[in-house]
């Protein structure tokens, strides 16, 4: 889009790894971090054979929800509207049952607590 002194407007731009759009809203970036976190999803799933537990744990609360939540001070704020809220928290729970998944009878409340409040 052009402006009438001749400098060309984005609808959308990239910086520090927000997505920020022309009116401010969020769910562009919400939707950007749904399918990066998505992606990850699929590859917990294979690392699960090759590592112990708590290593598993361990990459799946730093990779997973270091993409999901990197900056959510800034993009998760009261105003975000709830279908990217409850979208968010589905895909929360779904990394959560699949770092989880078989162990989730012997798993400690501690280590629960610990991937939750990430």
């Amino acid at each position: 889009m052009a402006l009438s002194n001749g400098i060309r407007s984005k609808m959308t731009i990239k910086k520090l790894g927000f997505l920020l759009t022309s009116t401010l809203k969020r769910d562009m970036h919400v939707n950007v971090i749904l399918n990066r976190t998505a992606h990850t999803i699929k590859l917990m799933n294979h690392l699960k054979r090759w590592l112990k537990f708590n290593d598993y744990l361990k990459v799946v609360t730093s990779k997973h929800f270091g993409i999901a939540y990197y900056g959510s001070p800034v993009w998760m704020t009261p105003g975000l509207s709830s279908i990217p809220w409850k979208r968010l928290a589905s895909q929360h729970y779904r990394a959560m049952r699949v770092a989880i998944g078989e162990w989730k009878t012997t798993l400690p409340q501690s280590e629960i607590g610990l991937c939750v409040s990430i």
